[in-house]
């Protein structure tokens, strides 16, 4: 399974990250180093969403190459740097499949539908995947990101709240009534 994960920084990480930042910023050339150490992580997270190598490849060096050209924009407020490239990654991802005029396509395995009917109250779900795939149709794009960083990317709240800019508890609210809305509509089929 190929995952990408925000990974909790200790006081070192963090300086070594802004260091590198810093040095980007005084002379582009030094770009390089952060795109070393983060092109993996973006890659992944973006392949995870499309299944495609080149499409992912492809995207990856927009998200890096906007990166550069924002990067005097980016700020140290406690928000890690890969979020911040996520985030980058997640605009670039839905203008691809907006511009292709071609919908998002996500995968399925058991292990996240069983996750998902565990919090959903729902153990038929594991035989019925239909019934679940026509209730996740009727969600907004929107939700569907919050289902997809929390279920097949497998992020935690305090990862989606850093990579989409919430804080932790607003990440659990908002997981809260997706769940109760799929709930619902699976209800109601």
């Amino acid at each position: 399974m190929i995952t990408a994960s925000i990974q909790p920084q200790n006081t070192t990480a963090i300086a070594e990250t802004e260091s590198l930042i810093r040095a980007a910023i005084a002379d582009i050339n030094q770009f390089s180093k952060l795109y070393d150490k983060y092109y993996v992580l973006v890659f992944r997270f973006i392949y995870k969403r499309n299944g495609d190598k080149d499409q992912s490849a492809d995207i990856t060096s927009t998200v890096f190459l906007k990166a550069m050209e924002h990067l005097k924009s980016y700020q140290f407020r406690g928000i890690p740097f890969e979020a911040w490239l996520l985030r980058i990654a997640s605009n670039e991802i839905a203008n691809y499949y907006r511009e292709k005029k071609i919908q998002l396509v996500y995968n399925l395995d058991s292990k996240e539908i069983k996750n998902m009917s565990d919090d959903i109250e729902d153990s038929d779900l594991e035989e019925n995947w239909q019934k679940l795939v026509n209730a996740m149709l009727k969600l907004r794009a929107e939700e569907m990101e919050l289902l997809h960083l929390r279920y097949f990317d497998g992020f935690s709240f305090f990862q989606i709240g850093e990579l989409l800019n919430i804080t932790e508890n607003n990440a659990k609210v908002k997981m809260h009534r997706i769940l109760q809305t799929l709930k619902n509509k699976l209800n109601h089929n």
